[in-house]
């Protein structure tokens, strides 16, 4: 097996030696990364309840929370857990920056539920570990529609 020399070396290991130190290298930045996104700070819950009034069965309803990260670091959202099928969440703020204002948006699916009042919960954790409970509330009306016989 014959290899191709640059400078008196052999190229097969240029080539290895320039993986090892590339892997180090993204190693490192994923870990400066993660330093800064050390959270040090609190998050401000402006919204830990929200209320959609009477929503009609089949409609879709849109909770929104509000918070701010009164932290001088950047803030992470790790989790967001609904107590109902119910419920999604939306597209998440997952990174936070100091001093900004963003919010989380959880969709209510009538569809998946019962006519009623209607009180859930979402738990929001964050990577530091700090978690929030918020509640959602709705008065849903009119009946399930049906598809086929029973």
């Amino acid at each position: 097996m014959k290899f191709q020399h640059v400078l008196g070396i052999p190229l097969i290991f240029i080539f290895s030696a320039s993986c090892h130190l590339a892997g180090k290298h993204e190693k490192e930045l994923a870990g400066s990364f993660e330093e800064k996104v050390k959270e040090t700070g609190k998050i401000e819950w402006i919204d830990s309840l929200a209320t959609a009034g009477k929503i009609p069965m089949g409609d879709t309803a849109v909770f929104r929370f509000r918070l701010r990260n009164t932290a001088e670091t950047a803030l992470y959202i790790a989790q967001i857990n609904t107590s109902c099928s119910c419920l999604e969440t939306g597209t998440l703020p997952a990174v936070i920056l100091p001093g900004k204002t963003d919010s989380v948006r959880i969709y209510l699916y009538t569809n998946r539920t019962i006519t009623g009042t209607f009180h859930k919960t979402v738990r929001v954790r964050l990577k530091s570990g700090e978690q929030q409970t918020l509640r959602c509330e709705a008065e849903i009306t009119g009946h399930k529609k049906t598809t086929g016989s029973y």
